[in-house]
Order: structure tokens, then sequence, then C-alpha cells
């Protein structure tokens, strides 16, 4: 499913298309803006996202062979809540 998709499934609960893309669009947004300021996002019933910081590392270009500096960055972890599987 692509967030086109849910905006239709919520436009089917909603008057309007367009609020329906608003409220998508701003969610997504709250949580990307949540993750990127290091904090965890809890959906109940459906899963947990959380950053992880990845440090610095030394890794090798696959065509050269040659030696290349990774930078430390943040990543994002997704655990499902027990309550989807059921």
């Amino acid at each position: 499913m692509n967030r086109k998709q849910i905006i239709e499934a919520v436009a089917q609960e909603l008057l309007h298309r367009q609020d329906a893309q608003t409220a998508v669009r701003r969610v997504f947004s709250l949580m990307a803006d949540s993750l990127r300021d290091g904090e965890k996002v809890v959906i109940s019933n459906f899963g947990t996202f959380h950053p992880v910081s990845k440090s610095a590392r030394r890794a090798r270009n696959p065509l050269t062979g040659a030696a290349v500096a990774v930078p430390p960055r943040l990543k994002f972890r997704f655990k499902p809540s027990k309550r989807v599987f059921r």
C-alpha cells in the first residue's frame, strides 16, 4: 500500500479527497520530523518506529576496491505490534 492508496482509503471516510490528502501528508510529516529529532513514534496496535544512530565506518567501493569513509548517519527501524499479526 502506498501513500496514494492510503489517501484514497481515508477519502472514503471523509467528504473530500483534498481533506484526506492534507491529513495523510500532515501525519507523515509529523512522523518524519519526530524521527529526525531522535524521538520514537509509537502507533498503538500497529508498531513503533525508532531512530538508530550509526557511527562512521570504512567501507569498500565494490567497483574499484578502494576504501571509502562512510559518515555517521541516522537510520530508522520499525517493530510491528504483536497485535498486528493476531
